[in-house]
């Protein structure tokens, strides 16, 4: 049981965590995880993206199987609007700058069909977001970044619990599949179930 409600094997493991260690502890950050979003009154004002990454090669959406490993999804972006509390999700086979801008234009294009213009993106100080290619593009557009400081998840807080609600919900899928129907679990539909989640 987990809150008092009963659930299933599949559950129960993809709801694992991984705990910290016996003897180690942390300080915690007095600071106001909602700062940066306070400011965020309407949609597209200010948009978080991270990347997530999987050790397990996905699946195009197109594909019948037939696809190199090497086209195959490695992880991908994930998009947060502060205001409304959209959440998009961009597949990637190389978490390059190149293919992080190709998963910023997707999302645009989305947001502008639902008649919103984006201003500002908060991310880590990864390569994909400080890479000159990227930055230039941003600036082209007129379009603000912010970086959260190294270490200081809770400063972009909104695409990590998001990216961890998600995958867990994938990761719960996916064992309950290999649970209920071990001989047409494929570990490789993983973008399907992030998809799903």
């Amino acid at each position: 049981k987990i809150t008092g409600v009963p659930c299933c094997a599949a559950c129960q493991y993809g709801r694992q965590t991984r705990k910290s260690r016996p003897g180690v502890y942390g300080k915690t950050v007095q600071d106001n995880v909602e700062g940066l979003t306070s400011g965020a009154s309407h949609s597209g004002e200010l948009i978080s993206v991270d990347h997530f990454l999987c050790s397990t090669k996905g699946r195009l959406f197109g594909s019948h199987g037939k696809t190199s490993e090497e086209s195959m999804y490695d992880g991908g972006a994930l998009f947060i609007d502060h205001s409304s509390g959209l959440v998009h999700v961009e597949f990637q086979t190389h978490l390059t700058s190149h293919e992080t801008m190709k998963a910023k234009e997707r999302f645009e294009e989305r947001c502008r069909d639902d008649g919103v213009t984006c201003v500002k993106y908060l991310s880590d100080y990864g390569t994909a977001f400080t890479s000159r290619s990227y930055t230039e593009m941003l600036a082209k557009f007129h379009q603000i970044t912010h970086f959260a400081g190294v270490g200081a998840h809770h400063s972009n807080g909104k695409a990590e619990r998001a990216i961890r609600t998600i995958l867990t919900v994938a990761r719960t899928m996916m064992l309950h599949a290999a649970v209920h129907w071990p001989e047409t679990a494929d570990p490789t539909l993983w973008p399907m179930a992030v998809q799903h989640a």
